[in-house]
């Protein structure tokens, strides 16, 4: 049993330590100095409200954070393209900027099922290019 619970704080640690925490605010976004920076800026601030596409049960916090992912997540997107690696990854950038716009008009409506919609498809954008172009 020790051992089993070893190894799962183990794996726990090691995926943890795939995505560094970096959480720039959005004056700052502009800045970053690499893709790396980008990928990292999106997974910190994505990560915390991939559970409201089932949680649809928004309150004004709820609703303050989406309007902050969508418009950080759109100006990692506009940043990214200082490090295109070609039509593809160009694709799943705009398609990724457009499901932010997309949340931010959610926000706008305060429609729960229109801002699961765009997060669900900011996570298809992303995963795609992961897929496809990593």
């Amino acid at each position: 049993m020790r051992s089993r619970w070893l190894f799962l704080v183990f794996v726990a640690a090691a995926s943890l330590g795939c995505v560094p925490y970096f959480n720039p605010p959005l004056e700052d976004i502009a800045k970053l100095g690499s893709l790396k920076d980008v990928m990292a800026a999106q997974a910190t601030i994505t990560d915390p409200v991939w559970t409201k596409i089932d949680d649809r049960a928004y309150g004004e916090r709820d609703w303050l954070t989406l309007r902050d992912v969508s418009v950080r997540i759109l100006a990692t997107s506009d940043r990214a393209e200082a490090w295109s690696r070609g039509s593809l990854f160009d694709h799943y950038d705009a398609a990724l900027g457009a499901a932010a716009k997309d949340l931010g008009a959610a926000v706008d409506q305060k429609s729960a099922d229109l801002a699961a919609q765009a997060l669900i498809d900011m996570r298809r954008a992303c995963r795609a290019c992961h897929d496809h172009v990593r």
